[in-house]
């Protein structure tokens, strides 16, 4: 239990020194924080606090913390959600290319192909139309390759 309870006062620390700007002190505590979360014993609150730790950090910018503590997952289909989320928000921070690099690490097919149409659909409304086309071509997804390449305009 004190692990968990470790883990998460991190991730609530480095969120608040995010918010003050202290990132290089954030960046230590959300790592931190991922060390603590990998003594969890409990499999569910390991993956569920590895879970919270990428995203809190993704919110906060921190990314690299985010892949980190998304490639501890050891579910799949929980890795590939969460490095879809970390995707989306690189997208929102405009680091489209990042956001690819992350995107093709998703293993889950049917993620993979949700989240390379978003950043097709992001490029696109950034008037990148020659790179959300590239991107569009990588979609594996039989439905959502010619639905994003329609898009592109």
């Amino acid at each position: 239990e004190s692990a968990w309870m470790r883990s998460l006062a991190f991730v609530e620390i480095a969120e608040v020194l995010g918010k003050a700007e202290q990132f290089d002190i954030a960046k230590q505590t959300f790592n931190l924080a991922i060390q603590a979360a990998k003594e969890i014993e409990d499999e569910w609150k390991r993956s569920s606090t590895l879970m919270e730790v990428a995203i809190a950090s993704a919110k906060a910018g921190q990314f690299e913390i985010a892949i980190q503590a998304a490639k501890e997952l050891e579910d799949k289909v929980e890795r590939s959600l969460t490095l879809s989320l970390i995707a989306e928000a690189l997208v929102e921070a405009g680091q489209f290319e990042i956001a690819i690099q992350v995107a093709k690490e998703i293993e889950d097919k049917a993620e993979r192909s949700f989240t390379l149409s978003l950043i097709a659909e992001a490029l696109t409304q950034a008037g990148q139309f020659e790179r959300a086309f590239e991107v569009a071509e990588t979609i594996e997804d039989s439905h959502l390759r010619p639905q994003a390449l329609t898009d592109i305009k």
